[in-house]
């Protein structure tokens, strides 16, 4: 993608001659002559004008690296994708609106009157919208063929513009995401955290109910024993007791096996320094998930 000049304003010359008007223009008198028959320049006048003040700009914007479209059949809007950013540009000439005599004598009387006609004033204008943005340069203290410079400079700042924009943007939603993301490992912290804690407190609550049930099972094997004859199934009753103790008591394995899962219970989280952009981006994602846009 060709970056946008944007320093000096490009001198840009105007045909002197039908055979230096642009291929493009070149391609739509072709197509709008007799078949057969020597090209049909309009009369000299804003319309022969337009056709080479376009041809001007047309060949200053391709020789800065611009890519130009044509719609078909028609020269106007001419597309010129400036830096990827599209740029439509059209010629037209000046009207007046002209109140007939008739119409004049009525307004000085006060009557209202429409009777007029719209008529050519021989001044063109150039028109350019992209980016959501319109530029405009018509005739006026200086010709239009020499605002040309001017205006593909303006239009490349105007592409520039939108780049920027646009890298601002994305960068962003990279500093939001990166928000998100932070707020995604706080929160998986602190469950961990309580997660933790009920973990050891379950665990604690867990070993005082195995030590009362192994002395539960330990009287109730003593009396058992003592009787003249002990129950039939005391045995398999006793293994099965002391493995759901076993299986209820977290120590049963030794202390390291319970403490593999409180590994990282102790480790702050730790972040990188902030910024204020990355402050001011987490209190937007707070606000948001307050919002539920993360549900």
């Amino acid at each position: 993608m060709n970056q946008p000049k944007q320093t000096v304003a490009p001198q840009v010359a105007v045909p002197a001659s039908v055979e230096e008007l642009h291929p493009v223009v070149l391609a739509w008198l072709d197509e709008n002559s007799t078949k057969g028959a020597p090209r049909e320049l309009p009369e000299p006048g804003p319309d022969r004008r337009m056709l080479f003040i376009l041809s001007a700009l047309l060949t200053a914007l391709e020789s800065r690296g611009h890519v130009l479209q044509r719609p078909p059949g028609y020269l106007y809007p001419m597309r010129c994708e400036i830096a990827g950013v599209p740029v439509d540009m059209a010629l037209h000439e000046l009207q007046a609106w002209r109140e007939t005599r008739a119409a004049r004598s009525k307004r000085k009387k006060g009557l209202p009157s429409d009777q007029g006609e719209w008529v050519s004033t021989g001044r063109l204008r150039l028109t350019a919208e992209g980016d959501h943005k319109k530029r405009r340069w018509e005739d006026g203290r200086r010709p239009l063929e020499l605002q040309l410079g001017r205006a593909i400079l303006s239009l490349e700042r105007l592409a520039a513009a939108h780049i920027e924009a646009k890298r601002r943007g994305e960068e962003s939603e990279r500093a939001y995401e990166r928000a998100k993301e932070r707020r995604a490992r706080r929160i998986r912290h602190r469950e961990h955290q309580a997660e933790c804690w009920s973990e050891l407190r379950d665990a604690a609550a867990n070993l005082e109910e195995a030590r009362l049930l192994r002395r539960f099972i330990s009287e109730v094997v003593r009396r058992a024993r003592a009787m003249p004859e002990p129950p039939a199934n005391l045995t398999s009753w006793l293994t099965w007791a002391r493995t759901r103790v076993k299986e209820l008591d977290p120590l049963s394995d030794g202390p390291g096996a319970f403490l593999e899962f409180f590994a990282d219970v102790g480790k702050p989280l730790i972040e990188e320094p902030l910024s204020e952009e990355d402050e001011l981006n987490d209190r937007y994602v707070k606000e948001d998930a307050q919002l539920g846009f993360f549900d």
